[in-house]
């Protein structure tokens, strides 16, 4: 999965979006208006490079020079048998090319008990970490950098929790640098708003942006 980072002022229009695949990562850039984005987005794909970490959730940036929060779902899937882990990582980025110069991993630390976690938000304000799981039921959990568990939790709207589609649910995360605002979305339609593609590009699937202020 994706998850948006953002440098204020620094690319002026533009905003740097790192897409963490299985074994790559790559760098694009969105075109932005006054409004937020256009209508019709531009997306260039820079390049691709190797990444360390094998079967991630989502990356945020930490707002602190190349430090990044990866997280990863457990290595073992068969009955879901182990947690989630968050790993530091220092990228170094060269913002001219996009190039993926240099990373440096850090030792990981277990977030509570999450066992499907699929991003990662930082909350800038706060210096905490934000968790969009989606183990039996979806949730979005606040971390702090050790991952204890804060105590607050994002309240997902009933409809998310009735009607989502195993392992198919709470998919992104993103927080606005003002650490006011935060985004979710699910990976596939509810049951209750239509067909699944999973995968097939001739089935359009509806999904739902969920907006906490």
């Amino acid at each position: 999965m994706a998850i948006d980072f953002g440098w204020p002022g620094l690319l002026g229009n533009f905003t740097p979006r790192l897409r963490i695949g299985r074994f790559t990562a790559a760098l694009l850039f969105v075109m932005l208006n006054a409004d937020g984005l256009s209508s019709e987005l531009s997306m260039v794909k820079i390049g691709e490079y190797p990444f360390q970490i094998n079967g991630c959730g989502g990356i945020s940036y930490s707002g602190r020079g190349g430090l990044f929060y990866v997280v990863k779902d457990p290595a073992g899937r068969t009955g879901w048998q182990g947690f989630s882990s968050i790993y530091p990582v220092d990228l170094d980025i060269d913002i001219k090319t996009g190039a993926v110069v240099s990373q440096k991993i850090s030792e990981p630390f277990t977030p509570g008990k999450n066992r499907d976690s699929e991003d990662i938000a930082v909350d800038f304000d706060s210096g905490t970490l934000w968790l969009a799981d989606e183990f039996l039921t979806p949730s979005i959990a606040e971390f702090d950098m050790t991952g204890k568990p804060s105590g607050r939790i994002a309240p997902i709207p009933e409809i998310q929790k009735k009607y989502h589609r195993d392992n198919q649910s709470i998919e992104s995360l993103t927080i606005a640098p003002c650490s006011m605002v935060m985004w979710t979305a699910n990976e596939q339609a509810l049951t209750c708003d239509g067909e699944a593609a999973f995968g097939n590009s001739n089935v359009a699937t509806t999904v739902r942006l969920i907006k906490f202020i």
